[in-house]
């Protein structure tokens, strides 16, 4: 193989220089083919030379050239031959005939072997370098099509996906917004038309409306939260706080639940300070999300354990190249729920995506987890779930980094 680079560097703000087209030449004349890649050198072209079918094959696959020079008279094969296996290596490979047997004849077979020129011999210099240059020009468009085609694709994929997502949206958003509004309506026409009612029924109603409209304040913020994540903007208020306080704050809110649900809640935190930076409400809101995930599917009688350990090891993401990695607190929230399905792991903290426990139950948006992930994220933290399978529990954990010793 022969190559000679450039003697000009690149422009300015160019970037990396454009890779050098590659010439495969195949003849059973040395010295041509050395005369050849000499005269290609001086124009900055990357060659390769084979004198022979059976190397030329190995250069293919090996050299991977952007056009192939061959050679019409090869000994036991001809280059029309050599052209079709070589096509069949790649199918974009321009392939120009050289020949000093030209015919009429040897012309139509190269028009119907797809070959890309035909140079007479002995070679014309300007004529290879031309022949040479538009067929550098074909491949590159050839492959710029390609790349356009398979772009196109994507982009259609993708115009389909949110397609169907914003029919999925559409379709949850009036649902959860329909369910509430219609109890809301139910339980105020309740206490219009009832004169006789209850103190018992008057607060049941009143408890009914006043979560009816919590619901709908949850569904909202979610809403909003997705639209500042889409737009880069999730609002995240960093101050130094005390998670270990946090924990107990948020343990409080849940013993009711616990027991409204017959459900054993329990908590395992370590004794003393447990220093974060980060956002309290937004650590809060995912704490939350997990263990009220964890109850929903949850039967009576079963457990949900909340543990907290602050010696964990996270990678410094300040410094991704380094070997550092910084102290965090890991926060794992267990059940001993439905499970999960391995095949649905992957999937959880997509936007919209739920998995159907069964064909009458649904579980909201379907934006909990997402927006969970994305808080975490902002946090420079981690988060994940695993489960043995349907029936087996779950875990659903999050980690953030500590706050330095000292600070």
């Amino acid at each position: 193989m022969k190559s000679q680079s450039s003697s000009e560097p690149p422009a300015e703000g160019q970037g990396s220089p454009k890779p050098r087209s590659k010439v495969l030449i195949v003849d059973d004349e040395v010295n041509l083919g050395g005369m050849l890649e000499d005269i290609l050198g001086e124009y900055d072209f990357e060659t390769a030379f084979a004198p022979d079918g059976g190397r030329a094959v190995e250069l293919m696959k090996s050299f991977k050239p952007t056009v192939a020079l061959v050679d019409f008279k090869l000994g036991s094969v001809t280059g029309l031959e050599l052209a079709d296996t070589f096509r069949s290596i790649d199918p974009d490979l321009p392939v120009i005939l050289m020949t000093a047997y030209a015919s009429l004849d040897l012309a139509v077979k190269a028009i119907q072997n797809d070959i890309y020129d035909f140079i007479a011999k002995p070679i014309d210099r300007s004529h290879l370098l031309r022949s040479i240059a538009k067929a550098v020009e074909k491949r590159s468009l050839t492959e710029e099509n390609k790349r356009l085609i398979s772009f196109l694709k994507e982009s259609n994929d993708s115009l389909d996906r949110l397609n169907r997502m914003k029919s999925k949206f559409l379709s949850i958003v009036t649902h959860d917004l329909r369910t509430p509004l219609t109890s809301i309506r139910g339980y105020s026409e309740m206490l219009k038309l009832s004169q006789d009612i209850s103190k018992a029924d008057r607060e049941k109603c009143h408890g009914a409306i006043d979560r009816s409209v919590d619901r709908m304040n949850g569904l909202i913020a979610n809403l909003l939260d997705m639209v500042s994540i889409e737009a880069g903007k999730l609002r995240v208020e960093m101050a130094p706080l005390d998670y270990r306080a946090l924990c107990e704050e948020i343990r409080e809110t849940f013993a009711p639940v616990a027991a409204q649900n017959k459900v054993k809640l329990e908590w395992t935190v370590p004794q003393g300070p447990i220093p974060v930076m980060g956002d309290s409400s937004r650590l809060a809101q995912v704490l939350t999300n997990f263990i009220t995930n964890a109850f929903k599917h949850t039967p009576e009688g079963g457990r949900i354990g909340v543990t907290v350990k602050d010696r964990v090891f996270l990678k410094d993401k300040s410094d991704p190249g380094g070997p550092g990695s910084i102290r965090a607190v890991l926060t794992e929230v267990a059940d001993s729920g439905e499970g999960i399905s391995a095949e649905h792991l992957p999937r959880l903290f997509e936007q919209f995506f739920q998995v159907e426990t069964s064909p009458t139950r649904r579980q909201g948006l379907g934006l909990g987890l997402t927006i969970t992930k994305e808080i975490i994220v902002a946090h420079q933290g981690e988060i994940g779930v695993h489960s043995e399978g349907p029936g087996r529990g779950s875990t659903f954990w999050f980690s953030v980094p500590l706050l330095p010793e000292g600070e």
